[in-house]
């Protein structure tokens, strides 16, 4: 049922024997056809007796201690179906149990890496609402990809796969969801449907997801402006969205023969209402008088366009090589129309209307094989990828005005990898060439100066090796990370009279050379990283000259940004518990010129986490954790406030597994948030708290299991995130 594997699929030299004993062992010699040998009345009442025992054995028990994870060459990889983490619930859940992940406001973080590309089964999952939808009783395991290969796109710095279980049986089968959710302030609730249909070769599939969402999120921001005047601004916010999503797919795979499979999925994300209100107070200094006193009341209101995705990937064998090609096109939009009241108190009350509307188009392809050469295995592939971007501004005022803005950015990226397993270890090199032409129009006109063409070798190189108890591996790669669209942007978006946000077109793209090593000993895991960022993208802050007491927040380029991590992972068993510990420190070196003098930010980050599994009998499970991140600085910001976070929660299942329910509660102790940004003059500080704190009921019911996933390659991943 794959739930073990045996070293390498490919060209295995090795003989596995699985033996049962039963309670009576009897050697008998007999030939191909017993007539043909003399065998005795007693031999044969022997060997009688000898089957009849083996019948009598109802099953067979084997106890052992499975290692939590294996050392990859291109990363770590975790089992989740043999271990307690598949009671937990959720997708997300059990990737919260993973060491070095964490989870975000807006979806999980590899620490170090920031932000993954989640795969499921080959597929790349665009929103984050598809790990709350699958359940962690169908994973089989996760694998950290911390160096990704040239398979890759060159932007991509970390990526989780999710393997699951291959669905047996033919006929229909789904499953049902319902979670409530109750925080501090607000409640939110989810229903959720999956399908499938399997008969002979075809599969047809399916789901609905209808999610309430309401979020409450205060602030406390302090600007100083450091010009001809000394400006100290003092801003109070409370940000309130309301948001209903309804998202379907439906989909099919087809096994032609047992060396060719197609496959389609239609994915569709529907927004029938989103809505914000906030309240924003704001006190305004000038050289220590009392400049302007600010009360403003945000309405918001976005009407989405439906998003549309169309997947459709093809699977062959032709002799020894694999053939993969996926085809990708997606749709999406929406109009932003804003209010601001605004009530001075030293000045004139005005009203400030603005409206934003995008439009995105995406087509990508990906097309590649994989030919085994005896112990080496050699892949070819090539990726390419085209995107418009409409990004209209709408203003009532001369500042920030109205503009309009088209982007247009086409990618072809051939790559190839080579591996070759030897008795001393696993070799692996990657090559990749990314070719790009980046074009933006304003006004309906292109701006020759902001339209670039960007073009780069990234090489990659991994060894790896396994003896006894013992894992290594070492990894060289070079990884780029381009701007998102909304910071190549040349629109200024209001915020409040004082505060303006804007892009910049002339941000180059970075370049990151990576080298890492990883030692595994049983449960215990050490790993030392070193990253050297070349123009670094940073966010960035710098007063008008045309009016000083005006900050606009923007992102540049900066030389360099190299830093080094070390992490320690414990991942033992005892009895019924299964503990993650994990201790990592980053350090990074950053020299900044300010006002006062030049200021160095390489005060290192220590992160401790422990999370705590406990399987019980009669269908119980149960989980603590506590997390600890402490103050250091990331990149030009200093995050002066020590973080922790705990959560815990328990699982029973029902109905011999066919059910089970689920009371989760997180973030008891609502962590607070505190950064400080230096950039330039302006020194940005600002306090702030999630809707986090809250309690879950969730309620699952199986009825026959449901096998629902797509079976195509990636491609688009590094388009659609930066969308």
């Amino acid at each position: 049922n794959s739930l073990i594997e045996f070293g390498s699929a490919k060209n295995m030299k090795s003989l596995i024997t699985l033996v049962l004993l039963s309670f009576l062992s009897q050697n008998v010699c007999l030939a191909q056809n017993v007539a043909e040998q003399n065998v005795g009345e007693q031999e044969l009442d022997s060997l009688t007796d000898s089957l009849a025992y083996s019948k009598m054995l109802a099953d067979v028990v084997v106890k052992g201690t499975l290692q939590p994870y294996k050392l990859t060459p291109s990363g770590i990889k975790f089992f989740v179906h043999s271990t307690a983490l598949k009671t937990l619930g959720t997708a997300e859940d059990v990737l919260c149990q993973i060491p070095g992940i964490k989870k975000k406001e807006d979806g999980i973080e590899v620490f170090g890496k920031g932000r993954p590309v989640v795969y499921l089964d080959g597929r790349l999952i665009t929103d984050n609402a598809e790990l709350s939808q699958l359940s962690s009783d169908k994973i089989l395991s996760v694998e950290i990809i911390r160096n990704p290969g040239s398979q890759y796109d060159a932007s991509v710095k970390s990526v989780v796969k999710i393997k699951t279980i291959k669905g047996q049986g033919e006929g229909f089968g789904c499953d049902v969801r319902m979670a409530y959710f109750l925080s501090d302030y607000n409640y939110d609730a989810l229903g959720q449907f999956n399908w499938s249909y399997s008969h002979q070769n075809f599969r047809l599939y399916g789901s609905a997801y209808v999610l309430r969402d309401k979020g409450h999120y205060p602030s406390e921001t302090e600007i100083i402006v450091t010009a001809d005047t000394l400006w100290h601004q003092k801003f109070n916010q409370a940000y309130n969205p309301t948001k209903w999503n309804i998202n379907g797919s439906l989909g099919f795979d087809w096994n032609i023969s047992k060396a060719h499979e197609l496959g389609f999925l239609y994915q569709g994300k529907f927004y029938p209402s989103y809505s914000t209100h906030a309240l924003t107070t704001s006190e305004v200094f000038a050289d220590g008088s009392l400049y302007d006193n600010i009360s403003s009341l945000f309405y918001g209101k976005t009407s989405r366009k439906p998003t549309h995705q169309w997947d459709v990937f093809y699977n062959g064998k032709v002799g020894n090589t694999d053939v993969r090609m996926d085809v990708k096109y997606l749709m999406s939009g929406s109009t932003e129309t804003a209010n601001n009241q605004e009530k001075s108190i030293m000045s004139d009350s005005r009203i400030v209307d603005t409206e934003s509307k995008m439009s995105n188009k995406l087509l990508a392809a990906k097309v590649y094989a994989d030919y085994q050469i005896g112990d080496a295995e050699v892949m070819v592939g090539a990726e390419y990828s085209n995107t418009h971007r409409h990004d209209d501004y709408l203003s009532s005022l001369d500042n920030p005005a109205t503009s309009y803005a088209k982007l247009i950015e086409q990618h072809i990226a051939p790559f190839l990898d080579f591996t070759y397993t030897a008795k001393v270890g696993s070799f692996s090199l990657g090559l990749r060439y990314e070719d790009a032409s980046f074009k933006y129009y304003e006004d309906g006109r292109q701006i020759q100066e902001q339209s670039r063409d960007f073009s780069h070798f990234f090489p990659s190189f991994t060894y790896s090796k396994e003896w006894d108890n013992w894992q290594l591996n070492l990894a060289y790669t070079t990884r780029t990370e381009r701007p998102t669209y909304m910071q190549l942007s040349n629109n200024v978006r209001y915020a409040n009279r004082f505060l303006l946000d804007s892009g910049n077109p002339y941000l180059k793209h970075e370049y990151l050379h990576n080298v890492s090593l990883s030692a595994g000993w049983k449960w215990i895991l050490l790993s030392a990283e070193y990253t050297d960022r070349r123009d670094a993208i940073i966010s960035w802050a710098e007063s008008l000259e045309s009016n000083s007491a005006i900050t606009q927040n923007t992102y540049i380029n900066i030389p360099t940004l190299k830093n080094i991590q070390l992490s320690l992972e414990l991942t033992p068993k005892i009895g019924c518990w299964s503990p993650v510990l994990s201790a990592s420190i980053t350090k990074q070196w950053l020299k900044l010129a300010l006002p006062s003098g030049s200021a160095r930010m390489n005060k290192p980050v220590v992160q401790v986490e422990s999370k705590n599994m406990f399987a019980f009998h009669h269908g119980w499970s149960a989980f603590v954790d506590f997390l600890f991140n402490g103050k250091g600085d990331v990149a030009n910001v200093y995050n002066y406030r020590n973080e922790y976070g705990l959560n815990l929660g328990c699982t029973k299942t029902l109905w011999g597994g066919r059910a089970s329910l689920q009371l989760k509660a997180t973030d008891l102790f609502l962590t607070k948030y505190g950064e400080k940004q230096f950039a330039g003059n302006v020194i940005n500080k600002q306090n702030y708290w999630l809707d986090s704190r809250e309690i879950s009921l969730t309620f699952r019911l199986k009825i026959r299991k449901v096998n629902s996933k797509f079976k195509g390659v990636n491609v688009g991943d590094d388009e659609i995130e930066r969308l």
